[in-house]
C-alpha cells in the first residue's frame, strides 16, 4: 500500500516537472522570436496602411480626374451651344450671304463654313432647306441646291465599306457609298405601302430618305429620276430594287445639278 502512494507521489511530481520545462521552454521561445515576430508584424501592418493609403490616393485621384472631365464637357457643350446660336443668328440675320442668287461663290463657302462651324444646328436646318427646294412645286432653284448640297458635302465619292451591298441592290456600283445620297420618294394614292415599305430598305442600308410625299399627280411608271450622268448605275440598282417595271430616267440634261439626290417617283394604286 505505502509502496503504491510512493508511485503516485513520483508521478505527480514529474508531471509538475514536464510542465515546468514546458513553461520554460515557451518562455525561453517567445523571448528569443518575439522581437522578430514583432517587427515582421510591424512590417506587414505598415505595408498594408502604406497600401490603402495609396489605393485611397488613387481612387480620389481618379473621381477628381473624373469630375473634372465632366465639368470641362460641360463647358464645352456649352460654349458650342452658345457658338452654334450666335452661327444660326448670323444666318438668319443676314440671308443676301447666303443667297445663291446673288452671289453663288459667296453663298456657298458662307453656307460650308456654317455646316462645318455649327454642324448640330446647320447640318438639320440646311438638310430640310435642300428637301424643301427637291419638292418645290416652282421646281428646282439649282444655284440654291448646288450650293446648299456643296456645304453639305452630298455626293462625296468614298468607299463605303459596303460591296456586300450588291446582293441586296442588284447592280449595286462598286464603292459607292449609300450614305452619300439623298432619296426622295413621291407616291401616288393607294400607294403609301410600297412607298414606305422601299424607304425602309433605303433606310436600313444607310441612304438618307427624307419623309415620303403623297402626290396628286404622280407617273403612270415607277421612275427612278437622276441628276447627272455618272449617278446612272446608282440610278439603274434602285430601279431593279425596287420592281414593278421601274426604269431609271435622266432629268439634269442642260443643268448643273449636285450629285447625291435621287428622286424616286410611285405612280397611283388602284
Amino acid at each position: 500500500m505505502s509502496g503504491s502512494t510512493g508511485d503516485q507521489s513520483d508521478i505527480e511530481r514529474r508531471k509538475l516537472e514536464i510542465e515546468a520545462e514546458k513553461l520554460a521552454i515557451e518562455r525561453s521561445f517567445a523571448k528569443k522570436w518575439f522581437p522578430t515576430m514583432l517587427t515582421g508584424v510591424i512590417a506587414f501592418a505598415t505595408v498594408l496602411i502604406n497600401g490603402t493609403q495609396i489605393y485611397i490616393a488613387h481612387q480620389e485621384r481618379a473621381k477628381s480626374d473624373e469630375q473634372a472631365r465632366v465639368f470641362a464637357e460641360a463647358d464645352q457643350r456649352q460654349q458650342d451651344g452658345q457658338w452654334g446660336i450666335s452661327v444660326l443668328e448670323l444666318y438668319i440675320t443676314h440671308p443676301e450671304g447666303f443667297d445663291p442668287s446673288k452671289s453663288p461663290v459667296t453663298a456657298k463657302q458662307n453656307l460650308t463654313a456654317l455646316a462645318v462651324s455649327a454642324p448640330d444646328i446647320m447640318r438639320p436646318i440646311l438638310q430640310q432647306r435642300m428637301d424643301d427646294i427637291v419638292r418645290s412645286p416652282a421646281g428646282l432653284n439649282t444655284e440654291s441646291l448646288t450650293a446648299i448640297a456643296s456645304a453639305l458635302g452630298t455626293g462625296s465619292t468614298t468607299d463605303s465599306g459596303t460591296d456586300n451591298l450588291a446582293s441586296l441592290l442588284p447592280g449595286w456600283p462598286q464603292g459607292a457609298n449609300p450614305a452619300d445620297y439623298s432619296v426622295y420618294i413621291q407616291y401616288g394614292a393607294n400607294s403609301a405601302a410600297v412607298a414606305t415599305a422601299f424607304a425602309q430598305r433605303l433606310r436600313d442600308q444607310h441612304f438618307r430618305v427624307p419623309d415620303l410625299e403623297l402626290v396628286n399627280q404622280s407617273t403612270t411608271t415607277s421612275e427612278v429620276r437622276y441628276y447627272r450622268p455618272e449617278q446612272k448605275p446608282v440610278a439603274d440598282a434602285l430601279a431593279s430594287s425596287l420592281g414593278n417595271g421601274a426604269i431609271s430616267k435622266f432629268i439634269g440634261a442642260g443643268q448643273n445639278l449636285p450629285g447625291g439626290i435621287i428622286e424616286v417617283w410611285i405612280p397611283a394604286s388602284s
